[in-house]
């Protein structure tokens, strides 16, 4: 039997997303500036998962005339997105990320029963490009919505499970929790 194949473009290669990428508590895609190691949420492992799911409801699922499914009469309702990792440096800055509502005071963290405006708070996953450039996620006003599970082994590393959820801001409920960035070699 021969095998087929399908026509890739030149420059399909250039495109492709290479390795885990990084977490960050900041990053400016208008700039051309590097990393920098405090810029830096976690060391992590395993990879990233970044989820952008709409909640849809369909108008015509219970009218009798129209048949389930059809497009016109779906609605997105809002959007859940997050970020998940699996963070490998256990610091005051990531145990508090990851409890989402806590105060950090030198080496105490100690957690609070609601959240502050302080909790929210924009993450960054970056990761670069074959060809150069990169591609970029901005999770807005994200917390913890998993809370802490820090987990050891005998001989290996201890690591934090990190689940972010972004959410939306009651000054503009139109704007989705999270952004999208890709650039490209020029």
């Amino acid at each position: 039997m021969t095998k087929m194949y399908h026509a890739i473009s030149a420059d399909a290669f250039k495109k492709l997303q290479f390795q885990a990428g990084a977490v960050l508590k900041t990053f400016d895609p208008t700039e051309a500036t590097p990393i920098k190691a405090e810029d830096m949420a976690c060391l992590t492992s395993g990879g990233i998962s970044i989820t952008c799911k709409p909640n849809t409801i369909d108008l015509g699922e219970d009218l009798d005339e129209v048949p389930e499914n059809t497009y016109q009469l779906k609605h997105i309702t809002s959007w859940d997105c997050g970020l998940s990792v699996t963070c490998m440096t256990v610091s005051a800055d990531t145990i508090k990320l990851s409890l989402g509502a806590a105060d950090v005071e030198t080496n105490k963290i100690t957690v609070r029963e609601d959240y502050e405006e302080a909790d929210f708070q924009d993450i960054w996953w970056h990761g670069n490009l074959i060809g150069g450039g990169y591609a970029a996620v901005k999770l807005m006003k994200s917390a913890s919505d998993g809370g802490l599970e820090l987990k050891t082994t005998k001989d290996g590393k201890g690591n934090i499970t990190l689940s972010l959820k972004g959410h939306y801001d009651m000054k503009d409920t139109s704007k989705v929790p999270m952004e999208f960035y890709v650039k490209e070699a020029e």
